[in-house]
């Protein structure tokens, strides 16, 4: 269908911009106009856990509407070692994120989302389940991942807490965890672009993470209720109706007016 090749083509090479046709929240819109400080982020969670990633399922949204095509999803299912805010809807939680494996074996990805691999470890804020495109504070920034005991961002980059709460990232590490991706039985590389360095020491551990997490959250948080996502159930997709450009402002002649 010449139309969903188009929008797939256009999502591959732009895909960030998808999140301009979906809400967010008014926490998650202030949180990315800020640095990440650990203490906001868990604040604004619905969930707060540890866990590994047990199961990757991909599902089609329903076109949300006249002219409007299939978009992938890629649904996460995640065993629970440990809630730290919030309350999971049983042992294992599902995630849903736009981008994911077409029919022809294609896959769509956004560069606001992160990938994942059965057996990723990670320490996941969530919010917006179902709702957001990608169901995590500051998107792929609320991906914790834990790697042989010690906290990476999605990118590979070390992580660290300074004393204010500020997520600090520092070198870029070529983890094989990062730089391989498993789909549909077939591993591709990836070459995801760190993010500036804002610091220079060792990642923290697992350890040092949980006691900060715990020392900011608060009994009023996580209160929104959290539900996991159904791969087998319909859903629709994200309005990719153009929207026309905004209008020139009109132009004021700056000659002298007659005499």
């Amino acid at each position: 269908m010449l139309t969903e090749r188009l929008v797939r083509s256009a999502f591959l090479t732009t895909a960030a911009l998808i999140a301009v046709f979906v809400p967010a929240s008014a926490s998650h819109a202030a949180l990315l106009m800020d640095p990440p400080q650990l203490h906001t982020m868990v604040q604004a969670a619905d969930l707060v856990f540890r866990g590994e990633v047990e199961e990757i399922e991909y599902a089609f949204s329903e076109p949300a509407g006249p002219e409007q095509v299939r978009i992938p999803y890629t649904f996460v299912t995640y065993r629970v070692d440990e809630v730290y805010v919030g309350r999971a809807d049983g042992p294992t939680v599902t995630l849903r994120f736009i981008g994911g494996l077409y029919d022809d074996g294609v896959f769509m990805e956004a560069n606001i989302v992160p990938l994942f691999d059965v057996g990723d470890e990670d320490l996941l804020l969530v919010e917006g389940n179902g709702r957001r495109i990608c169901p995590l504070i500051r998107n792929d920034q609320g991906r914790l991942r834990v790697i042989d005991g010690r906290i990476y961002s999605e990118v590979g980059q070390t992580c660290r807490i300074a004393a204010d709460g500020t997520l600090l990232y520092g070198h870029h590490h070529a983890l094989p965890e990062v730089l391989t991706h498993e789909v549909d039985g077939r591993i591709r590389s990836r070459t995801p672009g760190p993010r500036r360095a804002t610091e220079r020491g060792e990642s923290m551990t697992i350890e040092e993470l949980i006691s900060r997490v715990e020392s900011v959250a608060s009994a009023s948080s996580g209160m929104a209720r959290f539900e996991s996502a159904d791969p087998h159930a319909a859903f629709e997709g994200p309005d990719m109706t153009p929207v026309p450009a905004p209008a020139e402002p009109a132009r004021h002649s700056t000659s002298a007016a007659p005499r």
